[in-house]
């Protein structure tokens, strides 16, 4: 998948005086209770330059700091009256600046109000959160070439690095669920694929210690599927054999397949019908064996197409989330687009 090459611009804007320490300026006093100065910044790469705009027309006073110093530079004593919008072109490509903006108000200086901005062109991210690995269920990709592109960037946009692995998708689920035919038999598609996939996202981890906050599978990626005396605390007593995409999180835990042996599938509290016995591809626990290393979640519309409420498959299904998924943070309305799917 294409990586995400052209500059991101970032803006920043903070208000109320709340995220920078006043105090701080030269001359300036703490900021009192109330309302702060309202402004926001603009940023132009071919001059380049940076252009703070205020709600109100004013005079007004700018500081000035690359992010995260601690001294201000005065830039400007006044702007003058009626001022609506400054510009500054001491600036560098790939360079955070913070502004602070005071403005007159009442007779003191104490009842100044204070803005703050962080701006600048061309920065690579809006704050790093840290490695994100993207596990891609391969059936996805060829339909969906322009929509993983687009997540990949708005991924990036969002402050995170981006890693991605691809995982084996098969016709059949690793296990066939109870009423099906062939009830009880394990059909052995791929169902060693978790460890390799797990084994990948470690070596990614181990790369980076602390570095991956976050594992993102879309699609049908290998299911996990663990446990043999799993309790429920709503009335249905004990099962056993679940899915668990906790396995894909946890880096440290022993994860074994050669301790239980429960071959009866006939027993109700056996949530899906087949055995677990030792080396079938369903793991031993039935709790997570140590804390995860990080979080995790899943986006798979598996086993919905082609019923009541899915008539689309799986690709198409993903590339309809994908859409929604893009739109939402986006702030763009359903309106825009009134058609509507249940996912």
């Amino acid at each position: 998948m294409p990586r995400f090459t052209h500059a991101f611009l970032y803006c920043l804007l903070l208000v109320q005086g709340v995220a920078l320490a006043p105090n701080t300026l030269p001359g300036a006093n703490p900021v009192p209770d109330g309302p702060g100065l309202e402004l926001w910044a603009e940023v132009d790469e071919a001059v380049p330059s940076i252009t703070l705009r205020f709600y109100r027309t004013n005079d007004y006073t700018i500081w000035r700091r690359d992010h995260g110093a601690e001294a201000w530079t005065l830039l400007v004593e006044s702007t003058g009256p009626g001022t609506a919008s400054w510009t500054d072109e001491a600036v560098e490509v790939g360079r955070a600046y913070e502004y602070a903006v005071r403005r007159p108000f009442g007779t003191s200086s104490i009842e100044s109000r204070y803005g703050y901005a962080m701006a600048g062109i061309g920065l690579d991210r809006t704050g790093h959160r840290g490695t994100l690995v993207l596990v891609l269920a391969e059936n996805i990709v060829a339909e969906n070439t322009e929509r993983l592109d687009r997540l990949y960037a708005d991924l990036v946009g969002d402050g995170w690095k981006v890693e991605t692995i691809y995982a084996p998708t098969f016709e059949r689920s690793a296990f066939r669920a109870r009423g099906s035919a062939g009830n009880g038999t394990l059909g052995f598609f791929g169902y060693r694929y978790p460890e390799i996939i797990r084994n990948r996202i470690r070596e990614i981890h181990e790369a980076s210690p602390g570095g991956v906050k976050q594992v993102y599978l879309l699609g049908h990626v290998p299911l996990v599927l663990t446990g043999t005396n799993i309790p429920h605390d709503d009335g249905h007593g004990n099962r056993a054999i679940y899915t668990s995409d906790h396995f894909y999180a946890d880096m440290d835990g022993i994860w074994r397949d050669r301790l239980i042996n429960s071959p009866d599938t006939a027993l109700s509290d056996n949530a899906f019908g087949v055995p677990n016995i030792p080396g079938d591809g369903i793991w031993d626990p039935s709790a997570v064996p140590s804390p995860l290393e990080f979080g995790v979640g899943r986006v798979d519309p598996w086993d919905r197409e082609g019923n009541d409420w899915f008539e689309l498959s799986e690709p198409e299904l993903v590339g309809r989330y994908l859409d929604k998924a893009h739109r939402y943070p986006m702030f763009r309305s359903y309106d825009e687009n009134p058609e509507k799917v249940p996912i």
